[in-house]
């Protein structure tokens, strides 16, 4: 609460009212998209916020975000996985 408290006002704020979603992605290649969806929603009155190329966490850090491209039979897959955790 006093995360979302600080970005979008206190509990009783009337600006509140006007947050229709909030979301979190940290996949770059889809930043272009919700670019798109936000402008879309805007257009029609609608507050949506999207924070890309970014990982939420407990604390603040700093952390590689990783795409599986490559499946472990060496086949070319696109995005079947991805995560701040490197996999082998």
């Amino acid at each position: 609460q006093p995360l979302f408290d600080e970005y979008f006002g206190h509990t009783k704020a009337s600006r509140r009212g006007g947050v229709c979603s909030v979301g979190i992605e940290a996949n770059p290649h889809h930043t272009a998209a919700l670019a798109q969806v936000r402008q879309l929603h805007w257009s029609r009155g609608m507050r949506v916020y999207f924070q890309t190329e970014t990982a939420a966490g407990a604390r603040p850090s700093t952390v590689t975000f990783n795409l599986q491209n490559e499946s472990k039979l060496g086949r070319s897959v696109h995005e079947w996985g991805a995560s701040i955790y490197k996999s082998s």
